[in-house]
């Protein structure tokens, strides 16, 4: 052992890795671009503040997107909509499976450089209700540090695009929402991974199955949200960004882990919530450092069938890097504790 103060410290070179994989995190990230489709400014004061709070939202998707598309966001003024409803303006094909052609949505399809046959004006559909806009969102301030509490009688703008950014990048397809029945020749990427049980319907996913063993409950009558009321399965959900339950006025929702692993799961390849976390479990433990040496040395080319384990670095290998990242930050839980949520019933799907 060295003498103290003539060694390198743990703490030190924890740091120090840790300084590389964040430095590493941001080389690569999506840069979006927004514009508003307001020509009645029925938005009003609202549009600047939109715009602020849906660039932070997709900045803060889009740095666990190791990409360096642009990727456009056209939000409509729509008032046939009862609050939001987010979507990729086109779809594209991945690959053929189980006798369907299989679709990425095309704001993944963008970041992966897969082509679409046809180019939309607009990569990200988000289409708002202005009366909502103006009357029932909530703009943070600060919408990329999220510190002021949220009014009790509103919703956060910020978790609200968050939503529909995830409608857009995966959470969508052509499934029947009542039977989760799917198209005989066709499906997207989320589709493909929607299980029917006798207690419900599921998203049965490598990863997300981690965190939600048995498959993630999808929403009865929406399923590409998760969460049901009791008693029935996912109840436990609520909290999540993506439940299709209930949205709370006056609270904060963030990414977590789940979600992220359902990205992945859904064929969108993305970095851990957690630099280090290789299982996308929510914690960076033991199994990350068997995710990596198991995979060590291996590699992939984009568009991947499926994300590559233990590739935490998100540059399509498995490598020294990975491993850095994993010890950097081993012990770190990430998420968000679950809280009963006060429900705002019906948000839009």
């Amino acid at each position: 052992m060295l003498p103290r103060g003539r060694g390198i410290s743990r703490g030190f070179f924890g740091a120090l890795l840790a300084s590389l994989v964040l430095w590493g995190r941001a080389c690569a990230a999506p840069n979006f671009t927004i514009a508003l489709d307001d020509p009645a400014g029925r938005f009003a004061e609202a549009s600047a503040p939109i715009r602020t709070n849906l660039r932070a939202a997709a900045d803060a998707l889009g740095a666990l997107l190791p990409s360096n598309a642009t990727i456009s966001i056209l939000v409509r003024a729509d008032e046939s909509v009862p609050r939001a409803t987010g979507r990729s303006a086109a779809a594209a094909l991945l690959c053929r499976r189980g006798g369907r052609n299989v679709y990425l949505q095309g704001a993944a399809a963008k970041c992966l450089g897969v082509e679409m046959l046809i180019a939309p004006a607009a990569d990200i559909e988000i289409a708002l209700n202005p009366v909502f806009a103006r009357d029932t969102l909530w703009y943070d301030p600060l919408p990329r540090v999220r510190v002021h509490a949220v009014p009790p009688d509103r919703i956060d703008a910020v978790s609200v695009f968050t939503r529909e950014l995830l409608h857009a990048f995966a959470f969508n397809g052509w499934a029947d929402h009542a039977a989760a029945s799917l198209p005989p020749t066709y499906c997207s990427t989320f589709d493909e991974r929607i299980s029917v049980r006798w207690d419900g319907v599921v998203f049965l996913g490598p990863r997300s199955s981690r965190i939600v063993p048995g498959g993630v409950p999808l929403t009865f009558g929406g399923i590409y949200a998760v969460g049901n009321q009791r008693p029935s399965i996912g109840s436990d959900l609520l909290t999540s960004v993506m439940n299709g339950v209930s949205f709370d006025y006056g609270r904060r929702y963030r990414l977590t882990a789940l979600e992220v692993a359902m990205l992945n799961d859904a064929g969108l390849p993305t970095l851990p919530l957690c630099p280090g976390d290789a299982t996308f479990d929510g914690v960076v433990n033991f199994d990350d450092l068997l995710a990596v040496m198991s995979s060590y040395g291996s590699q992939s080319l984009f568009p991947a069938p499926q994300p590559l384990a233990g590739d935490v670095t998100g540059d399509s290998r498995v490598d020294f890097a990975d491993m850095a990242a994993v010890l950097a930050a081993y012990g770190t839980p990430c998420g968000n504790p679950p809280a009963r949520p006060r429900p705002w019933e019906g948000f839009g799907q």
